[in-house]
């Protein structure tokens, strides 16, 4: 017949050494993995971000009406934040002026003549009247994206 004498003898001495490592692995374990994937991220309320809902729907109905002028002015401020965040994170990104300021002001300094057709073709899209055929739009678009890749891969 078995009692808890025969349980407690697998905490005894030789066994107990075995149960410290363990504890201490897995505490290692979950220590390190606290670290390494930090917090839980926060779920966003409704249906989805109430940011990116507002901007998709606006762009939907500036495609609707024809406004794609109007379009791009946002687009560019739109993929100036994301560069900027990513190149010099979100707090040097919203910091002295903004992530066209800071984005610049870094141009000025490494690549002058990256910086001076950066602030053209910015000049240029935000010149655009509201409602241009969607071709020059395009155009405008890719010559934008390609000083955007350009400063990406500082070429």
């Amino acid at each position: 017949e078995r009692t808890w004498s025969d349980l407690l003898r697998f905490f005894e001495y030789p066994f107990s050494i075995l149960w410290v490592g363990a504890a201490l692995a897995f505490g290692l374990a979950v220590w390190r993995g606290g670290l390494r994937f930090g917090p839980l991220p926060a779920v966003p309320t409704g249906p989805g971000s109430g940011g990116q809902l507002a901007i998709a729907a606006q762009a939907r109905l500036l495609r609707l009406t024809g406004q794609d002028g109007a379009i791009l002015s946002d687009y560019a401020a739109a993929r100036l934040a994301a560069v900027a965040n990513a190149r010099f994170g979100p707090a040097a990104a919203r910091a002295g002026g903004g992530a066209e300021t800071a984005i610049v002001r870094h141009l000025r300094r490494k690549d002058p003549p990256t910086g001076a057709a950066l602030e053209d073709a910015l000049e240029r899209i935000r010149a655009l009247p509201p409602a241009i055929p969607a071709t020059e739009a395009i155009a405008h678009v890719d010559a934008f994206e390609k000083i955007l890749e350009k400063i990406d891969h500082d070429t």
